[in-house]
Order: structure tokens, then C-alpha cells, then sequence
């Protein structure tokens, strides 16, 4: 797709680009707070469908349609955007493990970007723990929404890591081996078909700004803010279309 770069900044209102942690940090901002995270196709198909990664349909998707996706698209779009606009950018796969020795798949797409040669994560397809802003690769620590986020290394793994009230929290690992396209087209045919596909059994929505975490799982409809923990329970379907309407701008 051709002016990839130039068509999202002008579809969200930005200039530029500039090549800053600031304008990048905006952009990841932006992104999470416009065009929520969300399974809906992949749960409503049963396993029955696979989701394009065409750049084209996740322009048209995503910003076109506002009906946001998950990570494959998501990240797939943002890498593909970055890379328009000559970022230094990269693709891999992690392993999400939510603070367990798992024996867990690579199936969570996201981006490592070089700038000024320190490198960050892009990530804006996690759910309610994508981390709105870079994170850089060397231990730094960065405050989001009261909670710090930061990167690991031990030996060429890395993991995402967000310090909760309780502790320390491993979202995933990844090491900077870099993917091909074929293995993300894989990763995305197991998360859409595979029976013990989280999102093939669970429907995830979520929306992440600067002030606030709203997300709907397990029948409920959570807010996070200030610290301070807010659920509606959704016992219908039509309670459950009209949440997802009000909360995310989404249709079932």
C-alpha cells in the first residue's frame, strides 16, 4: 500500500513524522486510545474463519472502519506504518506467559524499533497491558498509569514486565530474532482456528488512554483508574452489544 504512512498520520490528524521518543509516544497514544483491542471476528467465527493480514484490509479496518483488531493486525498495521515513514523497525514474536512458567507458543506479534541506536518495543495489540508508550530494551522504566513497565534481559531473552501492587508481572518474552511475514500468516491461522485458542473461546475487548483502562472479559465491563477498580456486570446479550457500543464504539 502505497503513502501507508502518510494516509494513517493524516487519518489521525498528525504532522509530521519526527523521528523522537515524543512523536513516537504520541503515535503509540493515539493508536490505543482510537482503535480498540478486540477478538470479535475470530470468537463470533468459532474457528471457522481466517483474518486477512493484507496491509490493505487493516488499513480499512482498523482506521477506515474504526472496528480495531488484535495483534496480528494491530501490530502488523503499526510495523507497517513505521516502516513507511523510515523508521528502523523490525517484526518478532513472543511467548505471553502472565507471570508462569509456561510451555507457551509464539503468538503475540510485536515491533522492536532502533532510534538513535537504543532500542524500544512498539507494541499496540496487548489488551488492557499494551503499554502506551516505547519501552526502551535497557531496563529503563517507564510510568503508565501509575504502574511501571520495563524490559528484562537474561541471555538474549527479553520480558515485558509491569510492576503491580503485588510484584513484579511477566506479560511475555521475545528475543530480537526477527520474523517473517510466513510466520506470522502461521501464528494467526493457530490463534483463529486452534480449539485451545484463547480467542477462539473468550471474547477480549479493550481501550487504553491517558487517563484510563475500560475492557470487557469474563462478562464483566472493568474500568481502571486512579488506582481504583470499577465492574459492571453483563448477564445478556443484548446487555453485552449495548456495553460494547457504549464503551468502545464496537458492534457485535
Amino acid at each position: 500500500m502505497e503513502n501507508l504512512g502518510q494516509f494513517y498520520l493524516k487519518s489521525n490528524n498528525f504532522d509530521g513524522p519526527k523521528y523522537t521518543i515524543e512523536f513516537l509516544n504520541r503515535l503509540v497514544s493515539n493508536h490505543l486510545a482510537s482503535f480498540p483491542f478486540n477478538n470479535i471476528e475470530v470468537y463470533q467465527s468459532k474457528g471457522t474463519k481466517i483474518l486477512s493480514l493484507e496491509t490493505k484490509d487493516l488499513f480499512q479496518k482498523i482506521v477506515v472502519e474504526k472496528r480495531g483488531g488484535y495483534c496480528f493486525e494491530q501490530n502488523k498495521l503499526m510495523y507497517e506504518v513505521l516502516k513507511d515513514l523510515k523508521f528502523n523497525v523490525s517484526a518478532h514474536l513472543g511467548r505471553v506467559v502472565y507471570n508462569r512458567e509456561i510451555d507457551a507458543p509464539r503468538t503475540h506479534r510485536m515491533t522492536i524499533l532502533n532510534l538513535n541506536n537504543q532500542l524500544y518495543l512498539v507494541d499496540v495489540g496487548f489488551g488492557p497491558y499494551t503499554p502506551n508508550r516505547i519501552i526502551a530494551l535497557n531496563g529503563e522504566k517507564t510510568n503508565i498509569l501509575e504502574e511501571n513497565y520495563y524490559i528484562k534481559e537474561n541471555s538474549g531473552l527479553y520480558t515485558l514486565i509491569v510492576e503491580k501492587e503485588e510484584g513484579p508481572f511477566s506479560l511475555y518474552t521475545f528475543d530480537l530474532n526477527a520474523c517473517q511475514e510466513s510466520d506470522f500468516e502461521l501464528g494467526n491461522y493457530y490463534t483463529n482456528t486452534h480449539p485451545n485458542s484463547k480467542f477462539v473461546n473468550e471474547l477480549i475487548i479493550s481501550k487504553k488512554d491517558d487517563e484510563k483502562i475500560v475492557f470487557y472479559s469474563a462478562n464483566k465491563i472493568v474500568t481502571l483508574k486512579n488506582k481504583n477498580r470499577s465492574e459492571i456486570d453483563v448477564s445478556s446479550e443484548e446487555e453485552l452489544k449495548k456495553a460494547i457500543e457504549e464503551n468502545f464504539s464496537l458492534a457485535l
